[in-house]
């Protein structure tokens, strides 16, 4: 019996065919060129890859081919003013005073200015070998995340944030609010302290909602701010050049007479200094957008800190030249002590303001 009869059914029929032909895949495609960067371009810094739950670590090396960087776009001469602006501020301004109350005397004082400047510029090109070794923008966190690992960065950024640049912007909003209540009210003496904290607070708080709403804001007043104070201290220093000019040298006859060589009175002295001299460590928070940080880095920081010291140095003596140190230690504002005296003084306003 045939296979038909079995099954009922035909039996299947060989069909000599060619055999099948492998199929080609299609030649592999390269993946889509990102977008050039541009000023507008969210970037991520290579010490930190964050996520939206969780934040891991890496280093440069340990991040993929196409993890985006920086843009290196400030040169030799942004470095310079970016650590210039830093470090002029409100110090300079209130410090002369702690530092000749300690110092004792006119010429120690000055010596403790010049001296401070040269401790900044050391201290500063430390950390300028480590902003070459280690090319990343966050300062301190990313030198302390590679050399330690991420609990000490971690501390160090909160404590930072919490105690050490509050406290520093506490002490600038006062010091800006001693300054604005003595030049709104000149005839009412030194401002008292709860006003002053008052305003202090207030000003605080305004820039802190101008940060949250718009920062292009804040770069505008800051830019304000910087112009103003270097403009001061200029001033300053012709107002003291055109007093000295006149013969004016008083108290620069006998200038280490007075001198407190304690031990606790020199170092308070050299802490008074240090705090107008702080803020160049800004610098490191962008050094990974600076143009070969290996050459511009060190002369960033060796110009932008001989400016400042000279700047300084020639401001005191600017105040020594024009006050008394009795009326230098008598006001915490010494700047706006000058104010009064040059209304009074019109051969001075004819110099300043023909």
């Amino acid at each position: 019996m045939d296979d038909k009869m079995k099954t009922g059914h035909d039996p299947p029929q060989m069909t000599s065919s060619s055999p099948p032909t492998p199929t080609s895949s299609p030649p592999p495609t390269k993946p889509p060129t990102p977008p050039p960067l541009t000023p507008t371009t969210i970037v991520k810094s290579p010490a930190i890859t964050s996520t939206m739950n969780n934040v891991v670590e890496s280093s440069p090396k340990d991040l993929p081919d196409d993890a985006v960087y920086l843009r290196k776009e400030l040169g030799l001469l942004e470095a310079v003013a970016i650590i210039v602006g830093s470090i002029i501020g409100a110090g300079i301004f209130i410090s002369p005073k702690g530092v000749l109350e300690y110092a004792g005397s006119v010429g120690m004082s000055l010596v403790v200015w010049a001296s401070c400047g040269m401790v900044t510029t050391v201290g500063a090109l430390c950390f300028a070998e480590l902003g070459t070794m280690i090319p990343e923008s966050g300062g301190m966190y990313s030198y302390l995340l590679e050399a330690f690992g991420p609990a000490p960065a971690f501390l160090y950024f909160w404590v930072s944030v919490v105690v050490k640049n509050s406290a520093g912007a506490a002490v600038v909003a006062v010091i800006f609010a001693s300054y604005l209540l003595q030049a709104l009210f000149p005839d009412c003496g030194a401002p008292l302290d709860i006003p002053t904290k008052l305003l202090a607070a207030v000003l605080i708080c305004f820039l802190s909602w101008l940060n949250c709403v718009r920062v292009k804001w804040v770069t505008k007043v800051q830019n304000v701010f910087t112009v103003t104070k270097v403009l001061a201290l200029v001033l300053i220093i012709v107002m003291g050049v055109y007093h000295l000019a006149r013969g004016n040298v008083q108290n620069y006859l006998h200038p280490m007479e007075g001198t407190n060589w304690a031990a606790p009175a020199i170092s308070a002295a050299f802490y008074q200094s240090l705090f107008a001299y702080g803020g160049w460590e800004n610098m490191y928070n962008v050094v990974e957008e600076l143009r070969n940080p290996s050459r511009n880095l060190p002369l960033a920081i060796i110009f932008s800190t001989t400016l400042v010291t000279v700047v300084y140095t020639l401001a005191n003596i600017a105040y020594l030249a024009v006050l008394t140190p009795a009326e230098i230690l008598s006001s915490n504002a010494v700047a706006m002590v000058l104010w009064p005296w040059c209304r009074g003084h019109g051969d001075v306003n004819m110099v300043l303001w023909p």
